[in-house]
C-alpha cells in the first residue's frame, strides 16, 4: 500500500472483526522487492509483469464488455452503429463503475455521447451500442472464486441501488436468499461463464451482473477481479452464519463532511451494540476541503 491505515481503524478492525486475522501490510517498495505475485484489479501497466498473478494482457482482454458475446450466455442484443435504435445504451469497450456508459434516446445525444468518448475521455478503443431492456425488476451482482483446478465457491449475491441509470449507489445483502439467488443464474450463467474463464486461464474472484425482467434474464456485466462487493460478502458470510445477522449494506459516500475521520471511527464504535447491529467501516481518509471523501461502510443486522 502507498498510504498504510491509521492505529485507530486497525484497532476498529480487531475490535469488531476479531474472527479474522490482522492484515499484513507492505509498502509499495517492499512489495515490488520480493517474488510474490498480487492480485490485481486490472492489468497495471506501473506493474512488471511478473508480479501479476494472471497475465496482465489476458486480464485487460477478459474485462473488455465485448468479451460478453463469447461467452455462449443471454446478453442485450448489440446493435451495428448504423443500425441503432433509441434508446439505447453506449458503452465504452473497458470502464468501470458505471463511468464509460451512457443511456442515449436520439441521434443528438448519440453525437455528444461519442465526441465525449473520443474528445473528452480520450478513449481510443471499441464502444459498443446495445439494446435498451425495459421493465427491469432487479439487477443482482452474483460473485464466485474460481480455482485453478476448476472447483468454483460461490461467494454470494448482493442486490444494487441505483441513481439515474449507471450510477451505483449501495449494495445489499440478505442471507437468508442467497440459495435462491444461486440457483437463479447457476446453469444459465454461472457454468458458462466458469467454463470460458478457465479455458482462458483465469484464476480468481469473478464478478458478474444480471439484469432481470419478467420476460427474461441478460448479461450485462463481467469483471474477473476483485470487485467492490467482494469484502461486503466475505463479511456478510461472517456475519450470517457466525453472529447471526442475516441483513446488511454497504455505503460509500460520505454524509458527515466536517468531522475528521478519527471521528466518524469514534462514533461508529460507540454505537456498536453486538446484539442490535454493526457498523464496520472499511476505509477512511481526511481529505481537503473540496476533495469528495469516500468513506466504504458496512452495517450489519
Amino acid at each position: 500500500m502507498e498510504c498504510t491505515p491509521e492505529s485507530y481503524l486497525l484497532e476498529h478492525w480487531k475490535k469488531w472483526l476479531p474472527a479474522f486475522p490482522p492484515v499484513v501490510i507492505k509498502s509499495l517498495d517492499e512489495g515490488l522487492r520480493d517474488d510474490v505475485p498480487v492480485i490485481t484489479t486490472a492489468a497495471l501497466e506501473a506493474l512488471p509483469e511478473h508480479k501479476h498473478s494472471v497475465p496482465p494482457d489476458l486480464l485487460y482482454e477478459l474485462q473488455l464488455k465485448s468479451t460478453i458475446l463469447e461467452l455462449g450466455v443471454p446478453f442485450p442484443r448489440h446493435l451495428a452503429k448504423d443500425a441503432i435504435t433509441y434508446p439505447c445504451a453506449v458503452k465504452a469497450d473497458m470502464s468501470v463503475g458505471g463511468r464509460g456508459s451512457w443511456l442515449v434516446k436520439n441521434e443528438r445525444e448519440l453525437s455528444d455521447t461519442l465526441r465525449q468518448i473520443k474528445d473528452v475521455c480520450n478513449w481510443k478503443g471499441g464502444t459498443l451500442f446495445q439494446e435498451y431492456i425495459p421493465g427491469v425488476k432487479e439487477v443482482p451482482s452474483f460473485q464466485f472464486y474460481l480455482h485453478k483446478s476448476g472447483e468454483l465457491f460461490w461467494v454470494g449475491t448482493t442486490t444494487g441501488g441505483f441513481t439515474g441509470c449507471f450510477s451505483w449507489t449501495t449494495g445489499s445483502v440478505d442471507w437468508d436468499k442467497q440459495e435462491e439467488y444461486e440457483n437463479l443464474v447457476y446453469k444459465e450463467f454461472t457454468l458458462p461463464i466458469k467454463d470460458y474463464l478457465q479455458r482462458r486461464g483465469f484464476f480468481g474472484l469473478v464478478t458478474f451482473e444480471v439484469l432481470i425482467t419478467d420476460h427474461g434474464k441478460y448479461l450485462v456485466d463481467v469483471n474477473p477481479r476483485i470487485g467492490g462487493d467482494t469484502t461486503h460478502l466475505l463479511l456478510a458470510r461472517h456475519m450470517a452464519l457466525d453472529i447471526g445477522f442475516k441483513h446488511s449494506a454497504i455505503f460509500c459516500k460520505n454524509k458527515h463532511p466536517n468531522i475528521t475521520a478519527k471521528e466518524l471511527v469514534t462514533r461508529a464504535n460507540a454505537s456498536n451494540k453486538q446484539d442490535e447491529g454493526l457498523t464496520v467501516v472499511l476505509s477512511v481518509a481526511d481529505a481537503e476541503e473540496k476533495v469528495q471523501k469516500s468513506l466504504p461502510a458496512a452495517i450489519f443486522d
